[in-house]
Formats: structure tokens, C-alpha cells, sequence
């Protein structure tokens, strides 16, 4: 398929399905976006107008406390007023039988003007003398009434005989212009006494009525009671309107049964805010949301909640009035209060769509020209890539004189550029890999095919590289005498890795045969070899570190000298311990010329194993950084120590590079392993 195909069909694949994923998940995130936005504006909102809705409910529980204390404070004037006008009548306790008209209206000079105004002044009783110590009150309650015309609707003082004095604030909606009962006031306790709401009459109007009792001598003889408006003490704060053209506010009464008992309602807008009282204003609410309300007015306790009335969700706030067991109840239907969040949600997602489209539209167009350069321009990239591709080739091959010309200037120029640059020094490479590769088989050919066989032992050795070449060494040497229960072995580790260690140690490796072929003891092997191994790599700083050991057969004799190697690791089987054979040593080859190595020898017993090796398996380090070390070293020599010297030496090189968890150690490893079989 031409490139150009390619890269038309490459720029479609990688972009029509963004398209459709973008408009996919933009319209899934749209909706979400719209979903929270809607969430967390019906949040606050509804927490606005929670907060509203219970301030305004707190308010007017604050001004009808104030108010009430007002009339609490004209209660105790009047009663006194009135104790003081009566207190020389006698006030019989039944009614007595008079001629006496039933209602007097006070239509005297002084008071005519405002008792039309008020529909009347209203009198009654059976005694003259009461009727008359009864008007010398109405100067009082008419005070009351010009001064608070629309916190007072109107005043009453009754006595226990049925005799009673009544005067209106202003007209009465009723042709009855006077409340008189038939029955003795209630008896109340000191101080006053709040009634419940309840209808007025003759005003047509919800009230509450606050009475209190007046006592002559310690004794009662009868009550005032003032009237007030609900209306007055529950005042329309003007912009629940505002919240909702549906909000309702409620007066109403808790029974210890845990019903919750319409008194009277308002809506705002109907007839200026009155309050009214009809059966068909009830709310319905659940048993449990009823007991809940409740039990908090007569706990003295206001709250807020939503629930649900007939399907529709509503947000009701009350708060206790603090007379009797009344309670103001605002109720607000939820929808009204979340529209605007509503509305926000759809211009949310107008906008979001109007902007999907477009950028779609957008997408495409740019999608189409990408195809139109693509078909244009990948003419001229092809051929230059084509250049490339053979050049690669030709070099994979073996050609390195082949080079790419006139590919222009742009990224793939400065790559052809790159690439003839390459060239010879891959070139060299190559060549250095042969050579290397050649080196490693070479050097590996300097190491002992195999370990000799002495009768009652089992010898081995191994040298593990980490890279093609290295400074490790391990030999075994004959004397030039020949003799059968004598051999040399040798283990050392050049300083460094690759060709420059791997030259000093076959350099070392011939001077230690040249001179253990001389029959030289192994003290004066070693100071030859180091001789010569100094004048080689005087300046250098390179140097070697051995261990050179013959072992006797005959005798069990294992003698050694070192020159700064390690000291061999010996498992006594029969004592279950290690020891090592270290001794006196030197420093290591090719430090200095002037340098003596003594020996040293041991005895070798039934069971001995001898482990001469270089510092590459203890030095190496776990992912974490910690060295392999030399006791776990000896743990997996006592753990293993039925094995043979071949399988022991592979066992301590596999557990080393699980250790290291890699395919090869970072150091050279080279192990000689000696396992006394029998006593000799």
C-alpha cells in the first residue's frame, strides 16, 4: 500500500474517532456539568431561602413577644384602674334580676365623636353602681385605644357577677357592636393569660386575647382582656411574595396527641395579607411529620424540613409563638424555589451545544484539509523515505561505504545525516565486537579444560565473566618434576573489567607457569611473577591480587602464599565450623617490585571443603543495595556441602544471581573448590 494511502487513512483513524469521542464524552460531561450546576444551585437556593424563611419566622416571634409585653403592661394598668373604680361596690358573685337595659352606649359630649367612630361604647350590668364605676374606665380604655389603634382591636372588663364593659378600637364588620357573654369569666392564674387564635365575630377577623384577673382585698372580682389582631402581631414582611406567588403561612395549634391543628392562614396577595380561618386550609400532613412538629412546638422548639404533601415536595419552616401552644408555619413549594436552577441548567446546555456543533464542524473541515496535504506532501516524504530504507538495508548487509544524499533539509535530512554518521562508526563496532568476541574465545582457551583427579579428592573450578572479557583467573599448574601428589592451583582477579584485564592476566597467567615450570618454591613463584607483572604496569595503576596453593595428596598438605587476595574459606564437616586459611601474605602483584611472600601451610581433614575464590559473589548487591556477604556465602556452602565441587561452585553462582535478581553478576566471579574425600 503507497505511503500516502497510508498516512490519509493514519490521519482519518486518528481523528474521526476523537471526533466522535470528544462529542460523546462532551455531551456526557454537558450533561453532568448541568446536572451539578442544577445540584449545587438547588442547594443554594434552597439554603437561601431556608435561611429566609427562618429569620422571618424568628421575627415575628421577636415582635410578638414584644408586643405582648406591651399588652401585658396595659393589662396590669387596667386592672388596677379597674380595682380602684370598684373596690367600693359590692360585686355579687350570681346575677341579679334588673329592669336596667341590657346595653348602655356612652353617648355622652366628650365621647361622641370617637365612639361613632368605634361603633359604640358598650355597658352592662344589673347594678347602677357598677355600670357607673364601670364608665369611669372608658377615659382609660379609649387611651389604650388612641394610642395603639392597630395593636388593640378592642377591650373588655368583665366581673363575676356577668357585668361587663366593652369597647371597640374601630367599627365591627357585625351589626353587633358588643361581645357579651352569658357566663362568670374564666379563672385565671396571677398575672396574665393568652388564649389561643380564634374567630372574632364581630370583626370578622383571627385574634388572640390577653386577660388577667382583678383582684379587690386578695379577691377576684372579675377580668380585662384586651383583643389583638393576629394580623398585628403577625405582620406580612412584605417579600415572602418574593420567595413564591405559593407560600402560605399558618397559624397553628399542637396537641399533646401529636396533631398539628390549622388556626388560620395567610397567603401573600390576598386581600392585603389577612389571615383567615377556614376548615378547607388544613395541611395534610404525614402522621410522623405531624408528631415531629409537634412535639417540637411543645418542646418550645422551631425547625425545618421538606416533605411531601399530596406529591408535591414543600419546604416548611416553624418556630413556637411562645403563647399557649401556637406556632407560626410558613410551607413553600420546592419547584418554585429550584425553577431558577432549572432554567440555568437549560441555558447551561444551550450554550454547550451551540459550541459541540461548531467545534465538530470544525473538526471535520480540519480533518478534510489534513487528508488534502497529506495526499500532496507525502510524495516527496515517500521517496525520501524510500532513500533511507535502501541505505538501512545496505548497511545490514555489511556495506558501510554506502551513504544517502539529497533528502532534503527537514527531519528526515538531519536522520540521513545522522545516518552517514553512523555509519563508520558502526563500522568500528563491528569490527571491535569481532575482535572482542575473538579475545573472549581466546581467553577462555587460556583457562584449565579440565581440573585434575587426584585419588580421595574432588577439584573443580569455573570463571563466570559479566562481559566478553575479563581480569578473573583461575589455573591449575604441574611441576616440572612431575610429580603425582603434588598440585599447583592458582586463583586471582585483575583490577578492572575487559580487554586491558583480560591482556594483564594472561600476561600474569604465563609468568606463574613459566616459573612454577623452574620447580621454584611457591614463595619464590610468587615474587618472580610479581617482579615481572610490576615492571609491566609500572604507571598504570593496575595490579593482581592471587591466591597460589599446592596441595599435597600424601600428606593432606595445603600450602599457599598471598598477594593481597582473600584468604580461602574452609568448611571443617567434622567440626561443623569455618576457618580460613590466610595466613601471611604480600601485596598484590604489580604494586611494587620489592615484596616477599611467605608461606603457610595447614593439614587437610576428611570432609574439608576448600573454596578459593574472588570477590565478585560476596560484593554482590539486591535491588535494595545489600551485599550477598561472605556468611551467607558459607550458609549455602554448609547447606550444600553433599554436592560436588562442580555443582557446589554452579549452586553459589545461581544463588548469587537470584541475590541480584539480574542475568549476570556486575563483577567477575572465579571459584577453585577442593573437597577432601577420605582420610589418607
Amino acid at each position: 500500500m503507497p505511503i500516502r494511502i497510508k498516512i490519509l487513512l493514519i490521519i482519518l483513524l486518528t481523528a474521526i474517532p476523537p471526533i466522535f469521542f470528544l462529542r460523546f464524552t462532551g455531551m456526557e460531561s454537558m450533561n453532568e456539568l448541568a446536572g451539578k450546576v442544577e445540584t449545587r444551585t438547588e442547594k443554594l437556593l434552597l439554603q437561601n431561602i431556608s435561611t429566609s424563611l427562618q429569620r422571618i419566622v424568628h421575627d415575628h416571634a421577636r415582635l410578638l413577644k414584644r408586643e405582648s409585653q406591651l399588652i401585658n403592661a396595659a393589662l396590669d394598668i387596667l386592672a388596677n384602674d379597674a380595682a380602684s373604680a370598684i373596690s367600693s361596690s359590692q360585686v355579687p358573685i350570681r346575677n341579679v334580676e334588673s329592669d336596667d337595659e341590657m346595653v348602655s352606649a356612652m353617648q355622652g359630649k366628650d365621647h361622641h365623636e370617637e365612639m361613632m367612630k368605634r361603633g359604640g361604647i358598650c355597658i352592662f350590668s344589673h347594678s347602677k353602681r357598677i355600670k357607673k364605676d364601670l364608665s369611669l374606665l372608658v377615659p382609660t380604655l379609649e387611651e389604650f385605644a388612641n394610642r395603639y389603634p392597630d395593636l388593640i382591636l378592642w377591650q373588655q372588663v368583665r366581673l363575676l357577677d356577668n357585668s361587663q364593659l366593652f369597647l371597640p378600637t374601630k367599627k365591627g364588620a357585625s351589626e353587633q357592636q358588643c361581645l357579651f357573654g352569658d357566663m362568670a369569666p374564666p379563672s385565671l392564674e396571677h398575672g396574665s393569660s393568652w388564649s389561643r387564635p380564634m374567630h372574632d365575630p364581630i370583626f370578622n377577623s383571627s385574634i388572640f386575647t390577653a386577660s388577667q384577673n382583678i383582684y379587690v382585698d386578695d379577691k377576684v372580682i372579675g377580668t380585662v382582656t384586651i383583643a389583638v389582631p393576629v394580623s398585628t402581631l403577625l405582620r406580612d414582611p412584605g417579600h415572602l411574595s418574593k420567595l413564591s406567588s405559593n407560600v402560605t403561612s399558618y397559624l397553628v395549634y399542637a396537641t399533646p396527641e401529636g396533631d398539628v391543628l390549622t388556626v388560620a392562614t395567610r397567603t401573600p396577595g390576598k386581600e392585603e395579607g389577612r389571615w383567615f380561618t377556614s376548615p378547607n386550609t388544613d395541611i395534610d400532613l404525614d402522621a410522623g411529620t405531624s408528631k415531629q412538629i409537634s412535639r417540637n412546638i411543645l418542646q418550645g422548639k422551631g425547625s425545618l424540613l421538606s416533605t411531601s404533601i399530596d406529591g408535591v415536595g414543600f419546604i416548611i419552616v416553624y418556630a413556637p409563638l411562645g403563647i399557649g401552644k401556637t406556632a407560626l408555619l410558613i410551607s413553600v413549594p420546592r419547584i418554585d424555589v429550584v425553577r431558577d436552577a432549572a432554567k440555568e441548567t437549560d441555558v447551561i446546555r444551550s450554550i454547550f451545544t451551540h459550541q459541540m456543533d461548531t467545534s465538530q464542524l470544525l473538526l471535520t473541515g480540519t480533518v478534510l484539509l489534513l487528508g488534502i496535504m497529506a495526499i500532496v506532501l507525502s510524495g516527496s516524504l515517500s521517496k525520501n523515505i524510500h532513500k533511507l530504507v535502501y541505505a538501512v538495508r545496505e548497511v545490514g548487509t555489511g556495506n558501510f561505504s554506502v551513504r544517502i544524499e539529497d533528502v532534503g533539509k527537514d527531519e528526515i535530512g538531519e536522520l540521513g545525516k545522522a545516518i552517514n554518521e553512523m555509519v563508520p562508526s558502526l563500522e568500528e563496532n563491528v569490527h571491535l565486537k569481532s575482535s572482542l568476541q575473538l579475545a573472549s574465545v581466546v581467553q577462555r582457551k587460556l583457562l584449565p579444560h579440565a581440573a585434575p583427579s587426584p585419588p580421595s579428592y574432588d577439584i573443580a573450578g569455573a570463571s563466570f565473566y559479566c562481559a566478553e572479557t575479563g581480569g578473573d583467573y583461575y589455573d591449575f599448574i604441574d611441576f616440572a618434576s612431575g610429580s603425582a601428589s603434588e598440585q599447583v592451583m592458582a586463583v586471582g582477579d585483575v583490577v578492572g573489567h575487559g580487554v586491558p584485564a583480560a591482556l594483564l592476566m594472561a600476561t600474569a597467567r604465563a609468568y606463574l607457569r613459566s616459573c612454577t615450570r623452574n620447580d621454584f618454591a611457591l614463595s619464590e613463584i610468587t615474587r618472580k611473577a610479581n617482579e615481572l607483572v610490576a615492571y609491566d604496569t609500572f604507571g598504570t595503576g593496575q595490579f593482581m591480587t592471587l591466591y597460589l596453593a599446592s596441595l599435597d595428596t600424601l600428606t593432606n598438605t595445603l600450602t599457599w602464599t598471598r598477594a593481597g587476595h582473600d584468604a580461602a574459606m574452609v568448611y571443617r564437616r567434622s567440626e561443623s565450623q569455618f576457618v580460613e586459611f590466610k595466613g601471611m601474605g604480600g601485596t598484590a602483584l604489580g604494586v611494587t617490585t620489592d615484596v616477599t611472600y611467605p608461606e603457610n601451610s595447614e593439614k587437610l581433614l576428611p570432609g574439608d571443603i576448600v573454596v578459593m575464590a574472588t570477590d565478585g559473589i560476596w560484593e554482590a548487591r539486591s535491588p535494595e543495595g545489600t551485599m550477598f556477604g561472605k556468611e551467607l556465602m558459607k550458609t549455602i556452602i554448609r547447606d550444600n556441602s553433599e554436592l560436588s565441587s562442580q555443582d557446589l561452585i554452579d549452586k553459589l553462582y545461581s544463588s548469587a544471581l537470584d541475590y541480584a535478581q539480574q542475568p549476570s553478576l556486575e563483577d567477575d566471579f572465579t571459584c577453585i573448590v577442593i573437597k577432601c574425600l577420605s582420610k589418607k
